[in-house]
């Protein structure tokens, strides 16, 4: 959940500056999946923390009834999800997000003008296959 909450801050803070989004328009769209299930606090919490950095901010539920930890029908439907999506979409994908202790936060952007902030693990997969692949950054600051 930590990795979780780092990475809504870090989507914020990307959607509400101009240099990140489109000259016209500083909120894009923020699209959340997940394997996080709707019975508990993990949704709830992740939407809290969003708003709290961007209370602007809109939020899209693509779905977060992924199987846990199901990484290849995750990549799956958010390849499905990014395709169906316009340029300038920022997508928080968390599906098996922190299942090993050395795995990376990356923050994305496709050819598409897209932006995917997701766990190095495989989940961008068809995103990749699809559209392409423009930019990759390491998300390394944890202090956020």
């Amino acid at each position: 959940m930590k990795y979780l909450l780092l990475l809504a801050l870090v989507v914020s803070i990307l959607v509400s500056f101009p240099a990140c989004a489109a000259p016209a328009k500083t909120n894009m769209p923020i699209v959340l999946l997940t394997d996080f299930g709707t019975d508990d606090y993990r949704v709830p919490r992740l939407k809290g923390v969003i708003y709290s950095a961007n209370p602007d901010a809109n939020v899209i539920d693509a779905t977060h009834g992924i199987p846990s930890v199901d990484i290849a029908a995750g990549a799956y439907v958010l390849g499905l999800t990014a395709a169906a999506f316009p340029e300038k979409v920022v997508f928080v994908a968390a599906v098996g997000a922190g299942s090993t202790p050395d795995e990376k936060s990356l923050v994305l952007t496709n050819n598409k003008n897209q932006i995917f902030v997701a766990p190095d693990n495989g989940l961008i997969t068809f995103v990749a296959k699809d559209t392409g692949i423009k930019t990759v950054y390491e998300i390394t600051n944890q202090a956020l």
